[in-house]
């Protein structure tokens, strides 16, 4: 993505870097199977260092540290240096990525790794690794590994140099190619196009994706049905979900542009054990009703999340309808606890709105 060519300044030998701050820029760090991002924002004034800047990664009791600069085509100039909008791209040798949206404008370098320096991916469960930033100035930044997008505070320095030049010095400047625009989808339709949290008409629903805004895909699948689904970042998509992972949108659903026809596989997680399996007495979009007054529909699957609203039997047809609109998951705290939680639409009928919310199998019947 870059081509790199030195040019010659001349220093004084005795020039010495006078950094003073500038205030912060919010630097941020993107990962997923194939692709590690490092994006820098240009900042107002003065230059911005990584410089030190380290990953690490703790499995049981071995801790292994990353530095930035370990990597040969990262000189220290290019690190302590930054003077305009930078991205570092870690990339999975021979697989195809979607450069971030940010890093469209941006110079990019990139780094090319094999299969076993790609840290940030467990291969065995096929999942982000936790990634912690160890920051130059000895600060640190948990990445966690149920987020895909990371920000951390850089501090922003004016460095100044005497006019008097008598001494070489090599500087690596990057001259930016044209980049591969990313694949991005969006809708016009509010309220229509259904997030799920895996690729499949029968998988649950989370919401609605927003209408009138792009969102980058991060990799493509295809359902039992042969449809093609596109992954989301889930903070993206749906911010305000409890689900720690991406999310999916139906291909046919939405309008693509960019280059989707470069995006990685996925290999999604699987339905919950027993969905496919298990004779379940619902099914998506089946209307249903509570059997016990005050029964809790709930922000996510389990007792331990917030009560959305409580519903009695009579309510039906009077006060709203309830609609399922997904397959059940297991509640977190064990299957013995509440057993199957299904995902609902709760429609109030005197106001149209409509939530999203999840209840126990327990107190649930088909209309």
């Amino acid at each position: 993505m870059v081509m790199l060519s030195s040019i010659l300044l001349f220093v004084p030998s005795a020039a010495q870097d006078n950094p003073t701050e500038n205030g912060s820029v919010d630097v941020l760090v993107t990962w997923n199977r194939n692709l590690l991002t490092v994006f820098v924002p240009e900042p107002e004034v003065g230059v911005v260092s990584l410089l030190g800047l380290e990953f690490q990664i703790s499995e049981g009791d071995e801790t292994t540290t990353y530095n930035i600069s370990r990597f040969p085509i990262l000189e220290d100039s290019m690190l302590s240096n930054i003077a305009k909008a930078t991205c570092f791209q870690f990339i999975r040798e021979d697989s195809a990525v979607t450069p971030l949206l940010d890093c469209i404008d941006s110079q990019m370098f990139d780094v090319m790794l094999q299969d076993a320096d790609v840290f940030w991916y467990d291969e065995v469960v096929d999942a982000r690794r936790n990634v912690t930033v160890l920051l130059p100035d000895g600060t640190q930044k948990l990445c966690a590994n149920s987020i895909s997008r990371c920000e951390f505070q850089v501090a922003v320095t004016q460095r100044t140099m005497p006019v008097e030049q008598t001494e070489p010095r090599s500087v690596i400047t990057a001259t930016p190619f044209p980049t591969v625009q990313p694949c991005t989808i969006s809708t016009q339709l509010p309220g229509v196009v259904r997030v799920h949290v895996g690729p499949g008409r029968n998988r649950t629903v989370l919401g609605y994706l927003e209408a009138d805004r792009d969102f980058v895909v991060l990799a493509r699948s295809v359902a039992n049905d042969d449809s093609t689904w596109f992954q989301l970042d889930r903070n993206e998509a749906m911010p305000h979900s409890t689900v720690p992972r991406d999310v999916w949108v139906a291909a046919i659903d939405v309008t693509a542009s960019g280059n989707c026809d470069r995006v990685s596989p996925s290999n999604p997680p699987a339905p919950p054990p027993g969905v496919a399996a298990t004779p379940f007495p619902f099914v998506p979009g089946q209307q249903v009703v509570v059997t016990e007054n005050q029964s809790a529909v709930r922000s996510g699957p389990g007792i331990s999340h917030a009560i959305i609203v409580s519903v009695d039997p009579e309510d039906y047809n009077e006060r709203l309808v309830l609609r399922i609109n997904g397959m059940p998951e297991i509640a977190p705290v064990s299957r013995m606890d509440n057993g199957w939680w299904w995902p609902v639409t709760i429609e109030f009928l005197e106001s149209g709105q409509i939530e999203f919310g999840w209840v126990s199998q327990a107190v649930l019947r088909p209309l």
